[in-house]
């Protein structure tokens, strides 16, 4: 995701993004995984780093930008990780 937008690949890098994401959002309901055992809390903590590292590169590039604070599609957010909504919203604002 990272070399993508470091190459202006936003649109890529985006669904590589929404990929991880719905990755982790599945991962969450998987209560015997091996990670889940070990920190219970991976999948929510690994979706907001990812949405971190998203924002923080995309402010170091040059290309057009959204306003601050849209890093997902609603639709998106709303139809695949709609438990996650608040977190996406955090994670979006967080660290800034």
């Amino acid at each position: 995701m990272k070399r993508r937008l470091e190459l202006g690949h936003e649109a890529e890098a985006l669904e590589i993004l929404k990929g991880i994401l719905l990755g982790l959002y599945r991962l969450r309901g998987e209560k015997e995984h091996e990670v889940l055992r070990w920190e219970e809390d991976f999948p929510e903590d690994a979706a907001a780093s990812a949405i971190y590292d998203w924002r923080k590169e995309r402010a170091q590039g040059s290309a057009r930008r959204e306003p601050p604070g849209v890093i997902l599609p609603a639709e998106f957010v709303t139809t695949h990780v709609p438990e996650w909504k608040d977190l996406v919203a955090i994670a979006s604002k967080e660290r800034g």
